[in-house]
């Protein structure tokens, strides 16, 4: 086992001292790999020698000190507890040698997935066991390693935007928005690949803990307690259950289906850490509707696989007979169409507007504020508030915890919290083929089966360069296909929504 000096000591007594039968959170199963949550009272617990780099702002993130909230098994929990405390050890040892990360091959911003290289053939699988035993893991279950993408960049220095190189031991990286959705999807088809093996796993992300990276939130060391496996036989299941697909975006694949739910869960968890550390969001409680609106580029695309569901439809999900908060989860597009880019840009906490809200905003600004408009008429009773610049980690902690519905109508940045939120609804469409299959797995999802997709590709162009799509053209969809009609524009009017897996709100809104 290695113990790794001061942080295998850090460990073992802060699991001495924690009660775990009265944390928060219960597993389904031990097997499914174990989730991350936040420490105690908002607070991080300082281990200057054993956390992980310290942010300019002096945020520490330290995994394991939350990952163990959930970890309840008291038999097995001391086991568990020592495996976890390896692996990270193990981890943190790897990120400090360029030499030792080097063995796991990853890309950056290219559809080719090299993790899936990494574990296809037994030549290439030896990396993992090779770097395993460099590091001085037991190897009694194969461990399987994930490079995150960004560390590929030459000399630990990543993209920001499309414009400069930061340096991660100086900044926090300001990539935190663009293509967040398509991307966290290589580091679950790596946990899937690790649960369908049975085997441990280790994410190689970098060290400079950017308190509201999205990727510093995410478990970096999962135990399993699938019964082991050989080396041989317990990647190849691995590989066959996450990459035989030939789909490069895992929202379009079947073979992580199985993980889903254990996905959403851990989305969910580590937003409620971050939330937990950074007292979000205050005073106000959550949204009791959260409702994700993309827009944007892929407006500008006329990109089939994205659209819009009829707002008559949306306010089904809004309650009726109680006075409710509604929350339009979206980018600044108003913003960026009064005010151009740079003064948009102004002030955002991130730079996440690099990738959708400078694209067409005027038109998709005149989306969010009919939507607000037609809101504030079929439910009267509800407060509509525009949430356009929360950080990404806000954004996920409002759609995994908004107490009575989630909706994400399509788009890939929905769909991970919404995995996991307690009363979650995918729009049925293109980007979510095998949605039904998603909620045959995740008992708290349904899909929304119509009224359809109302696609970008009736109204958009395919010119990046500018926005062929303007303001009348877009009022004139609106008024056409998206906003109710005559008497049905009305606080009684309904509007009939089939839904798999699940039903709407009650009219009050209480589960």
């Amino acid at each position: 086992m290695v113990r790794d000096g001061c942080c295998f000591r850090c460990h073992t007594l802060m699991v001495q001292r924690l009660i775990f039968p009265l944390l928060l959170g219960v597993l389904p199963s031990l097997n499914t790999g174990l989730p991350f949550f936040g420490s105690s009272g908002g607070k991080p617990r300082p281990a200057p020698k054993c956390a992980e780099t310290q942010a300019d702002n002096g945020t520490i993130v330290n995994p394991l000190s939350w990952q163990l909230k959930y970890v309840n098994e008291t038999e097995t929990l001391r086991d568990v507890a020592a495996r976890l405390a390896t692996l990270d050890a193990a981890r943190r040892r790897i990120m400090g040698s360029n030499s030792l990360r080097s063995q796991i091959p990853c890309n950056f911003g290219k559809v080719k997935n090299a993790f899936c290289d990494s574990v296809r053939t037994p030549a290439a699988r030896a990396a993992h066991a090779t770097l395993a035993r460099k590091v001085e893991l037991a190897l009694d279950r194969p461990v399987v390693f994930y490079r995150h993408e960004g560390d590929c960049v030459q000399g630990r220095r990543r993209l920001q935007g499309r414009r400069r190189l930061l340096d991660d031991s100086k900044e926090c990286p300001g990539s935190f928005g663009g293509s967040i959705g398509n991307h966290v999807g290589n580091y679950f088809r790596a946990r899937a690949c690790a649960r369908m093996g049975g085997m441990d796993f280790v994410f190689l992300r970098f060290l400079h803990a950017c308190p509201h990276e999205p990727y510093v939130w995410l478990p970096a060391v999962v135990a399993t307690s699938a019964a082991a496996q050989p080396e041989a036989t317990a990647f190849a299941h691995g590989y066959t259950a996450a990459c035989t697909n030939n789909q490069p975006w895992i929202h379009m694949s079947p073979s992580w289906i199985p993980a889903a739910r254990q996905g959403g869960l851990d989305i969910r968890r580590m937003t409620a850490a971050w939330a937990e550390r950074e007292g979000f969001p205050g005073d106000a409680p959550l949204d009791d509707v959260a409702i994700h609106l993309r827009c944007g580029d892929a407006l500008t695309q006329a990109h089939g696989q994205y659209g819009l569901l009829h707002f008559g439809a949306l306010a089904e999900f809004v309650p009726r007979t109680r006075p409710s908060t509604v929350g339009l989860i979206s980018e600044p597009y108003k913003s960026f169409c009064a005010e151009g880019e740079a003064g948009a840009r102004a002030g955002l906490p991130e730079k996440r507007s690099e990738h959708s809200a400078r694209w067409c905003s005027c038109p998709c600004a005149a989306v969010v504020d009919a939507l607000v408009d037609a809101l504030k008429v079929l439910r009267p009773l509800a407060t509509v508030t525009v949430h356009e610049r929360d950080l990404v980690m806000a954004s996920w902690h409002r759609l995994a915890n908004a107490p009575t519905a989630s909706i994400c109508i399509s788009s890939t940045f929905c769909m991970w919290p919404v995995l996991g939120a307690r009363h979650g609804y995918f729009m049925q469409g293109p980007l979510f083929p095998r949605a039904d299959e998603i909620s045959d797995k995740v008992p708290t999802l349904g899909i929304i089966k119509s009224p359809g997709l109302v696609s970008y590709h009736t109204i958009g162009t395919k010119n990046l360069k500018r926005c062929g799509t303007s303001v009348a053209t877009m009022r004139r969809a609106i008024a056409q296909r998206l906003m109710p009609k005559g008497a049905q524009l009305s606080a009684n009017a309904t509007q009939a929504v089939t839904i798999r897996g699940a039903t709407l709100p009650p009219a009050d809104g209480v589960w």
